[in-house]
């Protein structure tokens, strides 16, 4: 089961998004992605920006961005995932 979003005090606006970090990990282009589907993009941005494990996405992104445990604790894994399977554009 997926931890609920809070909101980290003192974390948005000056924290760094690490959305497209991990997109590069797994290929992806965010350009890409803003372009074939913003609104999700958006979405993704967002939960990263309220997720409780921030600094620990960060620390595995700095030390072993290879390794797939950041799959337990992200609250965009299944888009992460969709994307990385090819799906990119916004369904009509």
């Amino acid at each position: 089961m997926e931890p609920p979003i809070r909101v980290r005090v003192g974390k948005w606006p000056d924290s760094s998004n690490l959305v497209p970090w991990r997109m590069a990990v797994l290929h992806l282009d965010p350009a890409e992605v803003v372009t074939d589907n913003r609104p999700l993009f958006d979405e993704m941005q967002r939960r990263c920006l309220l997720c409780n494990s921030r600094d620990r996405c960060k620390h595995d992104l700095s030390t072993d961005p290879q390794d797939s445990r950041w799959k337990v604790y992200c609250a965009n894994r299944e888009p992460l995932y969709h994307l990385s399977q090819g799906g990119t554009r916004e369904k009509d």
